[in-house]
């Protein structure tokens, strides 16, 4: 749960703001907009339904980095740090 900014570095739309509720159902925007839907975690892996869309399955987790002082999800072996990247 929560808001998490990160994601690829080189992309020309910026990084990725993902909100995520706790009733599951998600947000993800950048720069040139969106999506968003119902996600489904079971273990390490994470599940996107989009209304119109395939099903995407994403590798996750969530650790403390002590050097920074916070939690950090990763997402697909992508670094998101805790709130959205318009902050």
């Amino acid at each position: 749960m929560g808001v998490w900014c990160g994601g690829r570095n080189d992309t020309a739309s910026g990084h990725w703001t993902y909100a995520f509720a706790d009733d599951g159902r998600f947000t993800a925007a950048d720069r040139d907009g969106g999506f968003s839907g119902i996600v489904v975690t079971e273990g390490d892996t994470m599940t996107f339904y989009v209304q119109g869309g395939r099903p995407v399955r994403s590798t996750w987790s969530v650790s403390y980095e002590e050097a920074l002082g916070f939690d950090m999800l990763y997402l697909d072996g992508f670094s998101y740090v805790p709130g959205s990247c318009d902050s």
